[in-house]
């Protein structure tokens, strides 16, 4: 039975993916939104320096500033170092679930790829057993397209034809037939594809030394994913003429 694989598809994995642009934004708007907090730290505690402590003298008055300030600055310091927590720690998860489906990823090309080198191996020795027994069987085998040519030959075919195997692999069986038989012999082949066997028992042959052989042939439909062949198996049945 014939397996189909597709090819490989590797898919690029962005582990930042599209939402980069939104995170730099938020980033940005939140930059702006601290230090605008730092600012009015700043300013309410000067307000309020002000209207606390209105006679205050100015070295008290700038050191509230500086401490207030402080203050503001060691809060926002504080806001901005937590929301760099917050993002690191989300593109840590980001990452390792990305990571997670990079993994699954090679390992699925891995399977993919060792079945593939099984299917490989055991179509090599399928192809192998295949030619021993055309080379073997007492009957003349060929395999055609549909429409007549050559694809695969054992010996007994390469003899009855009276042509090396290496050459009929560019011919066709219609280069070998009689014009008075060449009719009936398509004829069968169409059969064959449509209804999946014909059995021929008046077909005939002629060699490229002019001999004309009597034959009888079986043609087989086989079919695989995406094509159709003939198998035909042909025997002579009468001596040469």
């Amino acid at each position: 039975m014939e397996k189909n694989f597709a090819p490989f598809n590797i898919i690029p994995i962005n582990i930042f993916d599209n939402s980069n642009n939104l995170i730099h934004k938020n980033r940005i708007l939140e930059l702006i939104s601290v230090t605008l907090l730092t600012l009015s730290i700043i300013l309410s505690i000067k307000l309020l320096a002000n209207l606390i402590f209105p006679d205050i003298s100015r070295e008290y008055y700038e050191m509230t500033i500086i401490l207030g300030s402080c203050l503001a600055v060691n809060i926002s310091a504080s806001l901005i170092l937590y929301m760099y927590r917050n993002l690191i720690k989300n593109l840590e998860n980001r990452l390792e679930h990305k990571s997670g489906s990079l993994n699954n990823t090679i390992k699925n090309l891995k399977v993919e790829r060792e079945e593939r080198r099984h299917y490989a191996m055991e179509l090599k020795k399928f192809e192998e057993k295949y030619r021993h027994l055309l080379d073997h069987v007492d009957e003349a085998v060929a395999l055609l397209d549909v429409a007549g040519n050559f694809l695969e030959v054992n010996r007994k075919m390469a003899k009855l034809l009276g042509c090396p195997e290496e050459k009929l692999l560019n011919l066709s069986l219609m280069q070998f037939l009689p014009k008075e038989g060449q009719e009936k012999t398509i004829n069968a082949l169409n059969h064959a594809v449509s209804k999946g066997e014909y059995y021929l028992d008046d077909g005939w042959i002629l060699r490229p030394d002019g001999q004309k052989l009597s034959v009888e042939f079986v043609a087989n439909r086989v079919e695989t994913a995406d094509q159709t062949f003939i198998q035909g198996i042909f025997k002579e049945t009468d001596a040469p003429r």
